[in-house]
């Protein structure tokens, strides 16, 4: 399987974007669609956040989006995921790896992001790059308990 990365700072095909959320809509609890609205997501991710995402046969299978904050305030991951068929070959590994690479190099604190508490292979990738949980809370709109986490860098 030819598995290809890219990172696209501004401007990828929104069109691309909402094929991929419809895509992985139901892989979620609660499905994306019951709490946003795909089609405006896609579009402010697409002009407003650097996206990773991981592409087999040209065809998006993982994204993540992190809205890039300078100092004072952490950067913000804001979406991540992977299709169900393509989970077990490594691709959130390697794009969480990337994104924080990416970010390291810029004038960013660090990195926060939000878990569902019942994700438990999000919050253990998380935790494997060093996230720490800030505090547990829940959210009224998705009606699910979640963690805020957060990845400090250490500027020198």
């Amino acid at each position: 399987m030819d598995i290809q990365y890219y990172i696209c700072e501004k401007n990828i095909d929104k069109n691309e974007l909402e094929e991929f959320f419809f895509r992985i809509n139901s892989e979620f609890t609660p499905y994306l669609e019951k709490n946003l609205n795909i089609c405006e997501y896609a579009e402010k991710l697409s002009k407003n956040a650097i996206i990773f995402i991981t592409k087999v046969n040209n065809i998006i299978v993982g994204m993540a989006a992190i809205y890039y904050n300078t100092v004072p305030d952490y950067s913000f991951g804001t979406f991540m995921g992977v299709l169900k068929e393509y989970r077990k070959y490594g691709i959130a590994l390697q794009l969480e790896e990337n994104y924080i690479e990416y970010f390291k190099k810029l004038n960013t604190p660090g990195i926060k992001s939000v878990v569902n508490c019942n994700n438990k292979n999000a919050l253990k990738l998380h935790k494997y790059f060093g996230f720490e949980i800030l505090n547990k809370f829940y959210d009224e709109i998705m009606n699910i308990e979640k963690y805020e986490l957060i990845l400090k860098f250490n500027k020198k």
